[in-house]
């Protein structure tokens, strides 16, 4: 059934003026928030900085580590930004993305207009403006806040095709189209149900084909260039990264819960071969095409590699993973598990010291305001989405199908609140063309408030049994004492091939590892890292272990050594004096076998010593500083 449209001619002083107010007040909530707790950017935040720089640099082309992780669209855009603005590239960024994320609410006021009332334009530009959700996180330099910038205007066009005149806009929907999956690469599959909208006419055959062309024209081109400075820089000509197997396991190996966790550990103990090269024993790794190792030119491979870890972790225990994966959707939908405040505001790495305490006192405030603003959201989404199916509007089914399957991908692969913000904005547009509807064919809503109403039980229920169903989950892992652990450390001059057959391996980062007792340990209880240089190495090494407990006054509880060749070299308690910090031994040129031992002596029950005294162990060369 088509919808009608509600022109309204000319530019009016008060809709100018309302237009003004609202994108102001969007800027200055956002710009105020960036300068009074400026965000420190950290993990993969951290590297879209860091990538943006080089590429400022460097040029858009120079190589480096950052294109297997991350898509180019938003470093390349913030480099331009960079080389223009002569001032510290972190700050540079974060305000180049609060003030990008202000102006979003233009969108829908210029793109809806005469297509929508003026109330629904502004009822839109208001909840993507102060949605709480979006702005606690506006100050993130994050990929998802970057992807609204081609998203919300590419919905708006569909809104103005279907809801409109039906001529299509493939040119630009090709273009918005692009740049999102520049900007996301999963975007290339979600958005594209809004491209094909956008550019599509229904009714003129030979107006259809012209527009098919044109849209197919711009898009093959525009990738073309994508994939180019692609192949510029890493010498392979694609369109995505290549760490996408890598993302999929961390959501389903042991200890991922409703999160996602670092996969290294659990491949290091299933299949050692498929590790980062960083941390790939040679010896074991598999030969490449063209004969070089796995992970410079094998990356593919090790990435189908990780995938298939994480079917057959999948296929072991479907049930789990369902709960698993509908447990993490919760979570990340509602901000239940907080990760919006965490990476903007909590997170002790993201605030500075003077702003640490009023940071996180900001947070707490914030939170039922971000949660509760969600929950809202997302009701009267599925009360939309019953008016939707009651109408059979092909232009609410496009936004709505384009919602669930950028939710599909991530609950599939990766999910983290952070994916699912452009969700909430397009929600908003979904919601804003449903009370429209419903203001011309009232009879829509009863099957909004019936949505909404099995909505907003679905959420109690969900809230209410959350904390049971996570705990619940956690107690389903595998006891990871069964698991045997095969790596390398990497160090400038040399390498050292670890194994691990007692205790929990937590973290692989290339020439460190962390490793620790269960959560509980009882008396004897032990965990080891055996290292083993290199045969005929004749270069000492430095060893350096990490106290990480900083309370003292409480002995016996858990003590570090160190071993070499079977001889006790150190021993450390990590409780009984006050203090944390790093511990260091020389290992003679002659020692082969080098062992790290935390053991439990007479820990408190309930205490989770096995947490306290999670050990970190590095080599260096003994004459290193």
């Amino acid at each position: 059934m088509k919808m009608r449209s509600l022109r309204a001619p000319g530019w009016p002083v008060w809709w100018l003026l309302g237009c003004l107010l609202l994108v102001t007040a969007s800027v200055g909530a956002r710009v105020f928030l960036a300068l009074r707790f400026p965000t420190i950017p950290d993990s993969d935040f951290k590297g879209v900085v860091a990538f943006a720089d080089a590429l400022a640099t460097q040029g858009i082309t120079t190589g480096g580590w950052y294109w297997n992780l991350f898509s180019q669209g938003t470093s390349t855009i913030l480099s331009l930004v960079i080389v223009m603005v002569p001032s510290d590239p972190t700050t540079t960024a974060r305000m180049t993305t609060a003030i990008m994320l202000g102006l979003l609410p233009l969108f829908p006021l210029l793109l809806l207009r005469n297509r929508v009332p003026w109330w629904g334009c502004f009822l839109a530009a208001a909840i993507i403006a102060f949605q709480p959700a979006l702005v606690i996180f506006s100050s993130v330099v994050a990929q998802d806040n970057w992807v609204m910038l081609p998203v919300i205007p590419l919905a708006c066009l569909v809104v103005r095709n279907l809801w409109g005149s039906r001529k299509g806009y493939p040119v630009w929907a090709a273009l918005l189209w692009c740049v999102a999956g520049y900007i996301r690469e999963e975007m290339f599959v979600a958005a594209l149900p809004l491209a094909i909208a956008a550019s599509w006419v229904p009714t003129d055959s030979g107006l259809r084909l012209k527009r098919t062309l044109a849209f197919a024209g711009t898009a093959w081109l525009l990738l073309i260039c994508i994939g180019m400075q692609r192949h510029a820089a890493t010498g392979n000509f694609a369109l995505t990264t290549s760490h996408g197997g890598s993302s999929i396991l961390g959501s389903y190996a042991p200890g991922a819960g409703f999160g996602w966790v670092d996969p290294q550990p659990f491949i290091a103990a299933k299949d050692p071969s498929l590790l980062d090269p960083s941390n790939r024993i040679v010896k074991q790794a598999p030969p490449a095409a063209g004969g070089g190792q796995a992970g410079e030119y094998g990356a593919s491979d090790i990435a189908r590699g990780q995938a298939k870890l994480a079917i057959e972790e999948i296929m072991r225990r479907p049930g789990l993973h369902v709960v698993q994966r509908l447990g993490a959707l919760y979570a990340a939908a509602s901000d239940k598990d907080g990760t919006l405040e965490y990476w903007a505001l909590t997170d002790p790495n993201v605030q500075g010291e003077v702003n640490r305490t009023a940071a996180t006192s900001f947070a707490t405030k914030m939170a039922p305001y971000v949660y509760w603003g969600l929950i809202a959201l997302h009701v009267l989404f599925v009360g939309a989405v019953f008016v939707a199916i009651r109408e059979r509007s092909a232009l609410m089914l496009v936004l709505i199908g384009t919602i669930l399957l950028k939710m599909g991908i991530h609950v599939l692969v990766a999910m983290q609140g952070r994916f699912l913000i452009v969700t909430d904005a397009l929600e908003a547009l979904v919601v804003t063309v449903a009370l429209v509807r419903m203001s011309q064919q009232p009879r829509a809503g009863i099957a909004f408030v019936a949505g909404a109403l099995a909505a907003l039980a679905t959420c109690l229920v969900s809230s209410h049994y959350y904390d049971r169903v996570q705990s619940w989950v956690a107690v389903q892992e595998w006891n990871r004492d069964d698991l045997h652990y095969r790596f390398a450390l990497r160090l400038p001059h040399t390498e050292v091939d670890c194994h691990m057959d007692r205790g929990e391996l937590t973290t692989l980062n290339g020439d460190s590892v962390v490793f620790q007792l269960p959560r509980e340990p009882r008396p004897g209880d032990f965990a080891e890292v055996v290292c083993t240089q290199p045969g005929g190495s004749q270069q000492g090494l430095q060893l350096d272990i990490h106290d990480g407990y900083a309370p003292g006054g409480l002995p016996d509880r858990i003590v570090q050594e160190a071993i070499v060749d079977g001889k006790t070299i150190q021993k450390h308690d990590i409780a009984a004096e006050p203090g944390a910090g790093w511990w260091s031994v020389e290992v003679p040129s002659g020692g082969q076998a080098i062992t790290v031992r935390i053991e439990a002596i007479a820990p408190d029950a309930g205490a989770r010593w096995g947490d306290a005294g999670a050990t970190e162990l590095r080599f260096k060369k003994a004459d290193e500083k």
